[in-house]
């Protein structure tokens, strides 16, 4: 059931539809309040996927392998890859640390740097801070992948398997496990245990974007469009600006959309800003006569401030409609570490619950099997009835909602799966049966 016919419901039983905003929207963060609380229960089934998901072995530069560095002195962010292939860098590296003067002869200098953005396919990255140092290529480098995000949409992980290596099950750990044991980086090997690490944040943009309208274009025109933009850095995507909307007159069906931040930076200390920092800009656009979900239309470069749009999406990002993305509220991205470090490309099987998001629009579908929306209904209904005095049909719908709701819990809901090991790693003595080496026997080191 999507989101217009739940509201249709609702609005039948108390028999009052208004044209009113406040009460539409009054009306939508009701639905959305139960809705993000009965998906946030617990590890619901049809809140469950699975994806592939790689780790990467670090990467060291040689003089053999030619794989050098150059730090250009005008672009203080700027990475150039000059061995032998042009295809070096890969989007799998942003938000890995990058070493300028790993294992350096000539000087003790190692401070370490994360890689903002790369173009992806090319030879070309950009650094997350200038590069404070003599702009000369170098062997002397190294890219670490200490942690790894997890997908967009992930609330929370629920097991990571091995089954290109018929390992099986990785092991979750704790934080406070991880510190006890000391697990160090310097071991590598196959990944055996993994472990959440720090939720990553980036701040948003603060000004609304200026909208301006002009004729011709392939928008719809009389319609209210709404827009706003986000940053995309470091391998993620910030929250959005404050929004701004913009009614269509007349013949005209295009929009210029201006005042977005020069993301640029100064190459000195006190010079103007000229260096590119590899912060992308998302522009996001919203039919709001229509009803329609916030769609991405452009990315844009540092230096641009400004984007026409007058079309209803983009061929050069997306081959159809159906492909284009879809905005998601950002609450950060979560990241996991893993024990051993990989001493090379690996596909996992990660399994992991879906983080609903808010329902934006009435064609848009809810995470919840077919016939339990009642349940959204029925609990929004009990609120609704109960502000406006009606306490016996806000009770009815109340006890209809839970017996519905329980329901739904015994045929969907799992028991949380996450498993941790509490005992020693290296345990062999007897009644220590969980130890590690007990178990599995003692790991070797490849």
């Amino acid at each position: 059931m999507s989101l217009g016919h739940i509201l249709q419901h609702i609005n039948d039983r108390v028999n009052y539809d208004p044209k009113l905003r406040a009460y539409k929207n009054h009306v939508l963060d009701l639905v959305n309040q139960h809705y993000m609380l009965i998906c946030g229960e617990g590890p619901w089934r049809f809140l469950q996927r699975s994806v592939d998901f790689n780790v990467y072995a670090d990467i060291t530069g040689s003089a053999s392998s030619q794989m050098e560095v150059l730090i250009s002195s005008s672009e203080p962010r700027q990475l150039n890859q000059t061995g032998p292939t042009s295809t070096f860098f890969g989007e799998h590296m942003e938000g890995a640390v990058f070493h300028g003067f790993y294992q350096s002869p000539s000087t003790a200098a190692d401070d370490s740097f994360r890689i903002a953005r790369v173009n992806d396919g090319t030879n070309t990255a950009f650094l997350d801070k200038n590069w404070p140092y003599s702009g000369t290529a170098t062997q002397y480098w190294r890219i670490e992948f200490r942690d790894y995000y997890l997908p967009e949409d992930c609330a929370e992980v629920l097991g990571f398997n091995d089954v290109e290596g018929e390992r099986g099950r990785l092991v979750a750990l704790d934080r406070r496990r991880v510190e006890r044991e000391f697990l160090a980086r310097r071991d590598v090997g196959d990944p055996s245990f993994w472990f959440e690490s720090d939720k990553a944040f980036l701040d948003p943009p603060i000004e609304a974007p200026t909208l301006s309208q002009s004729a011709g274009g392939g928008l719809k025109t009389g319609r209210i469009y709404r827009y706003f933009y986000t940053y995309v850095r470091l391998g993620m995507e910030s929250s959005p600006s404050p929004h701004s909307e913009i009614k269509l007159t007349g013949s005209n069906a295009t929009v210029s959309v201006s005042s977005l931040e020069d993301t640029r930076v100064a190459p000195t200390p006190g010079a103007g800003i000229s260096a590119r920092a590899g912060t992308r800009k998302r522009i996001y656009r919203r039919d709001v006569t229509g009803d329609g979900p916030w769609l991405h239309i452009a990315t844009i470069e540092d230096s641009a401030t400004s984007h026409t749009d007058n079309v209803t999406y983009s061929s050069a990002l997306y081959e159809s409609r159906q492909d284009v993305r879809i905005h998601v509220d950002s609450e950060g991205r979560k990241k996991v570490t893993f024990w051993w470090t990989p001493s090379s490309t690996k596909t996992l099987d990660l399994r992991y619950l879906v983080r609903p998001t808010r329902l934006q629009y009435k064609a848009q579908k809810s995470h919840l099997p077919n016939g339990y929306e009642k349940i959204i209904e029925d609990y929004v209904l009990s609120d609704i009835l109960s502000r406006t005095g009606d306490k016996v049909g806000a009770r009815l719908h109340h006890q209809k909602a839970l017996e519905l709701h329980d329901r739904l819990r015994n045929k969907e809901l799992n028991l949380p799966d996450r498993q941790h090991r509490m005992s020693r790693f290296d345990a062999e003595t007897p009644g220590e049966d969980n130890g590690w080496n007990r178990l599995f026997g003692t790991p070797s080191i490849t």
